[in-house]
């Protein structure tokens, strides 16, 4: 093994995900974020990923060209200005609190670094496989690298500016920065210690002790058996699902957009229910999403609707959520169709459905700081009922406006499921799941729907929505992107 990762010049690759493990623990660290040992060591490779890739994207659309001392002096510059905002979010917003050196886990450092490194040499080494297709050629190899030969965005990329997500083609350039040659063990690593975090997630929600931080791992897994095993296996069920698997493998914008909507989603959750501050750290996962496939930013903004329902003060739920996405999404735009004046002859992202989403984007800010809690209470009592209503009126609005390619969409959809098109049995599952949870709630007579089952329902509606308004029609097959985008809602469910 050891050979094999050598002479492929993947120890490159290992020691980077090494460097983002100990780039995205510092980074916990220095911004003051309240969070348990294990999700900080679990979170600190998502962090790290994050923040340089956001440096790199910040680069393209500011128009700095891109180069390895310029992107270290980007990242130094951020990191210093991210520390002194700290400061202010501190005292504005009430959340985090002022790192201190004497708190900086050198134990726990030296365990993440040396788990990083052992785990990255099997990930680099060949042993897990991927699947490639023209796409994953095409948009994520060959785009990355000629931008970064490049150094900047320019109009001759044409259609690889509105078809790829820019944030998935940003973590395809890593090879093409420090001199290997793919991602795939980044992928795995990534795939590896998301299903770690999910694992533990899914432990910290069921066990009565999760909420203590004052208890090791070890004690709350004797206190709580039951909830681990179930954890565990819940698990180990989601990781050998093909449905997962067909995601996970390929290498596409699919597996890196459904760990970064499951972040933002689950410790988004966490900050308002447990308190524990990491505006910054949700920051970056909320770029990460918006920015990943081109209808990131909708998904993102569907899912800060989500966590409006939530205890989050309207200035918290601005500043840490909505201005990212506005920002991120609203200067790619620019860079695109006003600066370049890109205009392909077929793109999935037109000018007219980046000032849509725009719009929308900017509505919902307006509605978080100025209405939300102030106006129209009644109505967000009833946030968990409206939002997927919201979302079926949208459904029938665009079966009126074009009717033969909602259905054959659904009828791609329905025959991906029921051909086991990447998703296996999960589909048959799912189904079953839902008849007998629907039966337990009427015959509990509570209809009542959770933070989770919005999010769940609500990805679903959305997707269907994403798919017609891509403005052709989808397909029966597992490559189909109508079923690559539903595939990523496996985890939600």
């Amino acid at each position: 093994m050891l050979g094999t990762i050598s002479s492929g010049m993947l120890l490159r690759q290992v020691l980077v995900i090494v460097l983002f493990c100990a780039l995205g623990y510092v980074f916990i660290w220095a911004t003051g974020s309240e969070l348990k040992k294990s999700m900080r060591i679990l979170l600190s490779f998502p962090v790290g990923l994050s923040y340089f890739c956001v440096g790199i994207y910040s680069m393209l659309v500011v128009k700095i060209r891109i180069s390895p001392p310029r992107l270290a002096f980007v990242l130094s510059f951020a990191f210093a200005s991210v520390w002194l905002l700290s400061f202010f979010c501190r005292r504005k917003l009430h959340c985090g609190r002022k790192p201190d050196l004497k708190e900086f886990d050198i134990r726990s450092f030296g365990i993440l670094l040396l788990s990083a490194a052992v785990l990255a040499c099997f990930c680099c080494s060949g042993i897990l496989s991927v699947s490639l297709d023209n796409d994953s050629y095409y948009y994520y190899s060959t785009y990355p690298q000629i931008l970064i030969k490049e150094g900047d965005l320019k109009y001759e990329f044409d259609v690889l500016l509105t078809d790829s997500g820019i944030m998935t083609v940003v973590i395809n350039t890593i090879p093409y920065l420090f001199g290997f040659l793919n991602t795939f063990g980044i992928q795995h690593f990534l795939n590896i210690d998301f299903l770690l975090l999910f694992c533990t997630a899914l432990f910290s929600e069921t066990s009565e002790t999760g909420s203590s931080q004052e208890s090791g791992v070890f004690k709350k897994i004797s206190d709580n058996r039951k909830e681990a095993f179930l954890s565990l296996a819940t698990t180990v069920f989601l990781a050998t699902s093909p449905a997962y698997i067909t995601t996970a493998k390929w290498v596409m914008a699919g597996d890196y957009f459904m760990i970064f909507f499951f972040l933002l989603m689950y410790f988004g959750y966490r900050e308002a229910k447990e308190g524990q501050e990491i505006p910054f750290v949700l920051m970056l996962f909320t770029v990460m999403t918006g920015m990943m496939r081109q209808e990131g930013p909708v998904m993102a903004a569907f899912l800060i609707v989500c966590l409006s329902m939530l205890d989050y003060s309207n200035k918290k739920l601005a500043a840490v959520y909505m201005l990212p996405l506005i920002i991120a999404s609203g200067y790619y735009y620019l860079r695109v169709f006003v600066f370049l004046r890109v205009y392909p002859l077929y793109a999935f992202l037109t000018k007219q459905k980046a000032l849509l989403i725009m719009g929308a984007l900017i509505l919902l800010f307006v509605y978080v700081l100025f209405i939300r809690r102030r106006w129209f209470l009644h109505l967000e009592e009833r946030l968990t009922v409206l939002i997927p209503a919201a979302l079926i009126v949208l459904n029938v609005l665009m079966l009126v406006k074009n009717h033969g390619r909602y259905f054959e969409n659904l009828y791609a959809f329905f025959m991906n499921i029921r051909l086991r098109n990447g998703w296996g049995y999960f589909g048959y599952f799912f189904f079953v799941f839902l008849v007998l949870s629907v039966a337990v709630a009427i015959k509990k007579k509570d209809m009542t729907l959770s933070f989770f089952d919005v999010i769940m329902v609500g990805y679903i509606l959305l997707a269907v929505c994403a798919a017609w308004g891509r403005g052709d029609y989808l397909r029966i097959g597992t490559g189909d992107s109508g079923n690559r985008v539903m595939l990523t809602a496996v985890p939600l469910i």
